[in-house]
């Protein structure tokens, strides 16, 4: 096709308009909404990262705990690093490239992951506390405040670095596995009272491979999974001749919690074997369900 009419095409099928916004800054939006705490800052704004940065003022800088940002070339990574380190974040990078048979070109691309260096710790209590280590129970207040029930890690490992490969990124190879052995609950241990409460600490403990349980304490805190609790529920069948579900557990894993529906559910059973025998002596007829024992009652006076 001659370039004149290739001219012309474009300019009958592709049009153009100049538009005029105004653009809002970090520290802008930050005042806006009133924002004292971001806890997790994401970038990703394809080349244009080191502006994003200019918009944040001196006095919001204390208020980011992290950042994750992804960066298109070397050069801007070698611009936005020392900003990171000015502000006292420490940096985990991993390096990629584009798949060569996307294009002749290979893209290097460069995520950072920014974390402070000197974080504020705040207990269980909701106070600073600069001097104890935060606890488990500590992170894990704070992420289920933040996240459903399952999502929320039974076990954490302290580490002073990220394992890191030659080439900079994370090496997950060399990340700890997690010793569930020798897992122990910050829960203060409290003995099993009732029979009920120490058949299901039992259970818990077998299915979970674990020492003890106490009356406080939570299946999953312990890193209990949905198959696990399975086990659980088809030991807790077996044990107490009852229709125990999976809901029960997500919606009462502490065992002292779960001992009161189980409870329930056995008296429940037994009301209705007593309204059996009640209606036999009377000389209703009575229907035997063939699940879990029990029955129901037929006939239509009011118990």
């Amino acid at each position: 096709m001659p370039e004149v009419e290739l001219d012309q095409m474009v300019e009958k099928y592709l049009l153009t308009e100049d538009y005029t916004s105004q653009l809002t800054t970090l520290s802008e939006i930050i005042r806006e909404n009133n924002i004292d705490r971001i806890d997790l800052l994401k970038i990703d704004v394809e080349t244009s990262e080191a502006d994003v940065l200019a918009g944040l003022e001196e006095s919001d800088w204390e208020k980011i705990r992290q950042v994750v940002m992804e960066v298109h070339s070397r050069e801007l990574y070698d611009h936005v690093v020392p900003i990171f380190e000015k502000h006292g974040f420490n940096l985990a990078v991993e390096r990629t490239f584009n798949d060569p048979s996307n294009g002749p070109q290979s893209v290097e691309v460069y995520m950072l992951y920014a974390r402070r260096e000197k974080e504020e710790i705040h207990s269980s209590n909701g106070q600073r506390d600069e001097t104890t280590p935060l606890s488990m129970n500590d992170l894990r207040a704070f992420l289920k405040a933040r996240l459903p029930e399952h999502m929320v890690p039974s076990v954490f490992v302290e580490l002073d670095a990220l394992p890191l490969t030659t080439s900079g990124k994370i090496n997950r190879k060399a990340l700890p596995e997690p010793e569930m052995a020798g897992f122990k609950s910050e829960t203060e241990y409290v003995e099993p009272r009732t029979q009920t409460e120490k058949i299901i600490a039992g259970i818990y403990a077998k299915v979970l491979g674990i020492e003890r349980v106490g009356a406080g304490d939570n299946f999953f805190d312990f890193g209990g999974h949905s198959l696990q609790a399975t086990q659980v529920v088809s030991r807790l069948r077996d044990a107490f001749a009852v229709a125990v579900t999976l809901r029960d557990i997500f919606e009462a894993p502490v065992v002292e919690a779960l001992a009161k529906v189980i409870e329930q559910a056995t008296n429940g059973r037994q009301n209705l074997s007593d309204a059996k025998n009640r209606r036999l002596s009377e000389g209703f007829p009575v229907e035997q369900d063939s699940g879990l024992r029990e029955h129901k009652v037929i006939g239509s006076t009011h118990l």
